[in-house]
């Protein structure tokens, strides 16, 4: 069966502050398993309540497509069995087309029709990084937020700072109008940074609104295809 992606989800695009915009584009192939292969690694760790341990599984698929083509698939840290050899299954891609960078997000079972999501107790963080260039509004970001306040912090102590020999310090040496003025000024320079740090924390409470919009995005894809499958 050749799955297809109706026009109207074949598209998410958002845009944030800081983050800028993200265009992403969805393709669903389908293929047949071939072989498969299964890893599981057991973490064991200490906290207050104790020796706590947690299970990630990783499966390796062999699969053969629609077009003769055969790859193999990893899935990470995933507590879905995902299938058998003999399975077909519908894998969706989704391609930043900004960054030019793609990612398995999701897979349909044919068989038993159930759906899940690539490195399953991840995926969040893991669509993070595919919709956002995260390294460029860091580095600048954080660049800008710094240099204001060392801007700050040097105009401020230029201010307030009263010389040994003249114990009226600036007010004397500038005159009352001009040093309210820096004053004025300084106290500017303050909220700048103040600014742009309550727009990062804005923004990263709306990027973690448009990840959830991307997943309820990725999901009614997967019924939509799932629902293409029962009626077939």
């Amino acid at each position: 069966m050749r799955s297809f992606i109706p026009e109207n989800l074949k598209l998410f695009k958002a845009s944030l502050p800081i983050y800028g915009k993200c265009e992403i584009e969805f393709e669903a192939i389908t293929g047949i398993v071939m072989s498969k292969e299964e890893r599981t690694k057991t973490r064991v760790y200490g906290d207050s309540s104790g020796v706590v341990s947690s299970v990630s599984v990783n499966q390796t698929l062999w699969m053969q497509f629609e077009d003769g083509t055969e790859k193999c698939i990893d899935f990470q840290n995933t507590e879905d069995r995902i299938a058998r050899p003999g399975h077909y299954l519908t894998l969706l891609i989704a391609r930043n087309l900004r960054l030019h960078t793609s990612l398995y997000v999701a897979f349909l079972n044919h068989a038993t029709r159930d759906f899940g999501h690539f490195q399953y107790q991840f995926h969040r963080a893991v669509w993070k990084s595919l919709l956002w260039d995260k390294k460029t509004w860091s580095i600048l970001g954080h660049s800008i937020i710094l240099g204001l306040l060392v801007s700050f912090i040097w105009s401020f102590l230029r201010v307030i700072h009263f010389s040994d020999r003249d114990s009226q310090g600036l007010s004397a040496q500038w005159g009352v109008p001009l040093t309210i003025v820096v004053l004025g000024l300084c106290i500017s320079i303050m909220c700048i940074p103040i600014s742009f740090i309550s727009l990062s924390i804005n923004t990263s409470s709306q990027a973690t609104k448009v990840n959830k919009s991307f997943g309820n995005h990725i999901n009614k894809i997967m019924e939509n295809l799932r629902e293409q499958l029962v009626a077939s």
